[in-house]
């Protein structure tokens, strides 16, 4: 997070993976699909949060995802250009 919040938003599977990192505006925005994969959490400044995907991660593929936010406190996430840019995880167990 660059800048904290009490919430990062709720984690959805979207309907699609069909966008591009280049192409992708507020307006174009895939739509989320199904129940909530993961409930929002607080995100403190500086530091990492992680969802557990594995309910949906399921087989080999390609998946998407959209994180939803209902509070006014919106959270800033860093970029791949940024400082601290996003990482994916993978656990196998």
């Amino acid at each position: 997070m660059t800048d904290a919040s009490t919430s990062t938003g709720s984690l959805f599977q979207t309907a699609n993976a069909t966008w591009t990192e280049s192409g992708i505006t507020w307006n174009n925005k895939p739509a989320t699909s199904g129940a909530q994969v993961g409930a929002a959490k607080n995100a403190p400044q500086n530091q990492w949060v992680e969802f557990d995907v594995t309910p949906v991660v399921t087989a080999s593929g390609e998946y998407s995802f959209t994180l939803t936010n209902a509070t006014n406190n919106l959270v800033q996430f860093s970029s791949r250009q940024g400082a601290n840019a996003p990482q994916l995880v993978v656990s196998f167990g």
